[in-house]
């Protein structure tokens, strides 16, 4: 209901025949499976939780399509995102194994169940959509397998960066490997008079250095930032796991290399690629690299995008473009003139000579950026008491407040 709009949107929806709320809702504590993981008996009923849900989303596109049609319809379809983090392995042919199990099996028939259904949906969507329609897809990232767990804040113990406020194994799982669940007590596991540098959420990669202009002179001066930035880097760097000699971290991005814009100050200080490509874990550990029992799925930097429709070339392949190319191709698609100050261009190799010779690029200048406007659209009141509490609730399932 919070998600829906107009206010009248979800009494709607509720009369759809198929109609399942739940189906579609984002439960914190289920959405954080897909990089902690769960057991391997709860796979299949996982995706096909999945297919369930892009079937509600199609019950309820079709009924926008035909009783509140727009000159622009978006869908997130996150199915492939949640299936191939816990079930990469059973459809990376490269990790599939010569003697399969008969569970692997049925694990890897269901998955590929999944992406057999999502095509008929798409199918469905993009008839529906109709002929003269422009129909673009997205992935703002790939997949590719992670085999390791790096425990960086362990690391950032040994190198005399951080240091634990008490021992907190008795409070871990048993399922527990990047601290998912564990987010909001986090803070209180660290001995904020001693440590200078931690990260505090698995999916971000990103280490925060503790600076004393902002934490009452506990931390780095600013004098020393610099400094100790760069140590901390050339230490990241240099650490290699001792199974194998080689080195952990494949890179690290400051945050003026990783980072733009008005909210900047509040990114990590420093993001790491790993060699595997994988996440960091949170959490305490007595190894600071342990090897994961089974390959999961993980984000690689490079999506895809496809396209279709009047002007676009068909059966070509072009290089790669930015993720920031996609407001511009829809903008162009709906014939609406670019802002002056739009990141992201048109690219004109993914458009037919004739159809841009009749249908420029129009950039209009004078635009007030979104930048300006973020701190108009902070000051409004979006959600009432009631809604709040709900959102709260959730923050609170994943972790992020107690």
């Amino acid at each position: 209901r919070l998600g829906c709009h107009p206010p009248d949107l979800y009494d709607r929806l509720k009369q759809l025949p198929d109609f399942n709320p739940r189906e579609l809702a984002m439960d914190m504590a289920l959405e954080a499976r897909a990089t902690e993981g769960c057991d391997e008996a709860e796979y299949i009923e996982w995706v096909g939780l999945h297919i369930r849900r892009e079937e509600r989303w199609l019950e309820v596109l079709n009924y926008l399509f035909d009783n509140d049609p727009s000159e622009l319809t978006a869908v997130l379809l996150d199915g492939p995102d949640k299936v191939q983090h816990l079930c990469w392995r059973f459809l990376d042919p490269a990790l599939w194994p010569a003697d399969p199990t008969p569970e692997e099996i049925r694990i890897r028939e269901a998955s590929i169940g999944y992406y057999r259904r999502l095509d008929d949906i798409l199918a469905a969507l993009v008839e529906k959509a109709g002929p003269d329609a422009t129909v673009v897809m997205v992935s703002d990232h790939g997949f590719g397998a992670s085999t390791e767990v790096f425990h960086v804040n362990s690391w950032l113990e040994q190198a005399g960066y951080l240091v634990w406020s008490e021992d907190v194994t008795a409070q871990l799982s048993e399922g527990d490997t990047l601290g998912m669940g564990h987010l909001s007590r986090h803070s209180r596991w660290l001995d904020w008079d001693r440590t200078t540098a931690y990260v505090s959420t698995p999916t971000s990669n990103g280490i925060h250095i503790v600076r004393a202009e902002q934490h009452g002179g506990r931390g780095v001066a600013e004098a020393d930032y610099d400094r100790f930035r760069a140590e901390l880097v050339e230490a990241l760097l240099s650490y290699v796991d001792e199974r194998d000699g080689k080195p952990v971290v494949k890179a690290v991005a400051t945050r003026e290399e990783a980072f733009d814009g008005s909210a900047g100050a509040l990114a990590p200080d420093l993001t790491l690629t790993l060699r595997d490509g994988g996440l960091v874990s949170i959490l305490p550990a007595n190894e600071i690299v342990i090897p994961r029992p089974q390959p999961v799925g993980t984000h690689r930097p490079l999506g895809v995008l496809l396209a279709a429709g009047p002007g676009i070339r068909q059966d070509t392949a072009i290089d790669e473009l930015s993720l920031l190319d996609v407001t511009p191709i829809l903008l162009y698609s709906l014939g609406v003139s670019l802002p002056d100050d739009l990141e992201g261009r048109v690219p004109a190799e993914m458009v037919t000579p004739e159809y841009l010779a009749s249908h420029p690029v129009e950039v209009e200048s004078g635009h007030s950026t979104t930048r300006d406007n973020q701190g108009k659209a902070g000051q409004q009141q979006l959600y009432d008491d009631e809604a709040e509490a709900i959102l709260l609730a959730r923050l609170r399932e994943l972790g992020y407040v107690e």
